[in-house]
């Protein structure tokens, strides 16, 4: 582009909106990641409380526990 281009898009507020939107792109892909991570923790939770409630398990619930305070 241009210089006129350039100061028309920064004149129009353009470039920045450009640039916000980048980093409103890059914080979702962050928070989807986490919610990925938080599904998958779930899905352990759940198989380990399976495993628990068919079991005798007396620590299932501790382990359940232990999986969704996990996170990362």
């Amino acid at each position: 582009m241009g210089p006129v281009v350039e100061w028309v898009r920064s004149w129009l507020g353009v470039s920045q909106a450009d640039a916000r939107i980048r980093l409103l792109e890059e914080r979702l892909r962050l928070v989807q990641l986490d919610l990925d991570q938080l599904r998958r923790n779930v899905a352990a939770a759940e198989k380990v409380a399976q495993r628990a409630a068919y079991g005798n398990g007396s620590d299932g619930l501790l382990t359940v526990l232990s999986i969704l305070k996990r996170g990362r």
